[in-house]
């Protein structure tokens, strides 16, 4: 005799019911389009904030700046209606969760951050090649911020000091120097764009509160691209691009250091990618060019310390000891904790040996 089959629950029945019962539902292309339309409308109505600082971090360019000056006037518009409300309570309540809970950002560098805004209409016509001024301009004279003998050591940069290379360059010298070691660090920004995140804005604020006796720096990760100047936009690696772009560098440096300020400049690594390997080298020769020329500023050519033999990217390095280990990460960017430890070895010693001269 066979077994009953045992019966499901009220509510399983209920359930195994109405999905044999239901008729198929299907979406086509027309429905598709109509949530994707219905999605983007909302969006924009409640989020032309966040809309419009999306289209400043694109890349400089005849599309970037029509998105500009169509969201620019209506975000305003909505602004001023306050449909911009529940960004801002969301935006009010981020800040507090992360206080709450020690999270929150150095509010000195959340000064840098630009607020969006429609740029300049891009000429048309250009001008002849031989109306072009192609003098760099000069960088401005920064504010002297006097350092205190005996100050400590800040690193700042962008992901590269954010991530592994600045946790283990933080450690290694606050080990090995006694001197008080902090990291000032924003994601995807650097010198290129400005109009996006301005170092210029928040480093005379840092030199003040800290007064480093020593600044490294490594910055550049992401300056492979088209910048504004003025109202002109200039297409990356031209030569006037590489003569605004040096300018700025100039004026970093410049700023960084002061009577007792030493700043070592990373040049930025050798990447997995060729094409951004290239770009890499690009900007490296635009770093040791200009660090010659401004006093108290050296750099440290990176691919020499995590590099192949031919001072390319390698993955892994082989160790004294016949060991290999893994130098970079799998963006074929950044650096792991070896590479990381590799290149802290060589910065605490420039910092021992300058701290001793003193």
């Amino acid at each position: 005799m066979s077994s009953p089959v045992p019966q499901p629950d009220g509510i399983a029945a209920a359930l195994e019911s109405y999905a044999a019962t239901r008729p198929a539902r299907t979406f086509g292309v027309k429905d598709t389009a109509v949530v994707l339309l219905v999605a983007c409308v909302v969006a924009m109505l409640l989020d032309s904030e966040g809309l419009l600082a999306w289209a400043q971090r694109l890349e400089v360019g005849r599309a970037q700046a029509m998105l500009l000056r169509t969201l620019a006037p209506l975000h305003d518009a909505l602004s001023k209606v306050g449909l911009d409300a529940p960004r801002r309570w969301a935006a009010r309540g981020r800040e507090e969760l992360s206080r709450r809970v020690g999270g929150e950002g150095d509010p000195l560098l959340a000064e840098g951050w630009v607020a969006p805004a429609a740029p300049a209409p891009v000429p048309v016509v250009e001008a002849a090649p031989e109306e072009r001024v192609l003098a760099a301009p000069a960088p401005p004279e920064p504010e002297p911020v006097a350092a205190q003998p005996g100050g400590g050591v800040l690193l700042l940069g962008d992901s590269m000091i954010a991530g592994s290379l600045g946790a283990t360059l933080e450690r290694t010298l606050a080990r090995s120097s006694g001197l008080p070691v902090t990291r000032a660090a924003q994601l995807g920004t650097g010198l290129a764009r400005p109009d996006v995140y301005d170092w210029m804005k928040v480093v005379p604020a840092l030199l003040q509160r800290d007064r480093p006796r020593f600044v490294v720096v490594s910055l550049g990760a992401n300056d492979a691209t088209n910048l504004r100047e003025g109202d002109d936009q200039l297409d990356y690696g031209e030569p006037r691009w590489r003569q605004v772009y040096a300018a700025r560098v100039e004026a970093m440096m410049r700023a960084l250091t002061g009577e007792y300020t030493r700043v070592l400049w990373l040049t930025l690594p050798p990447m997995r990618d060729k094409r951004l390997s290239t770009r890499a080298a690009f900007l490296n020769r635009v770093f040791a060019q200009t660090a010659r020329k401004v006093p108290r500023v050296e750099f440290l050519e990176v691919d020499l310390l995590i590099g192949d033999p031919q001072r390319q990217f390698a993955t892994f390095v082989q160790a004294p000891d016949g060991r290999l280990l893994r130098y970079r990460l799998d963006d074929g960017v950044h650096l792991a904790p070896a590479g990381s430890r590799a290149v802290a070895v060589w910065v605490r010693d420039w910092v021992r040996e300058r701290a001793e001269k003193r």
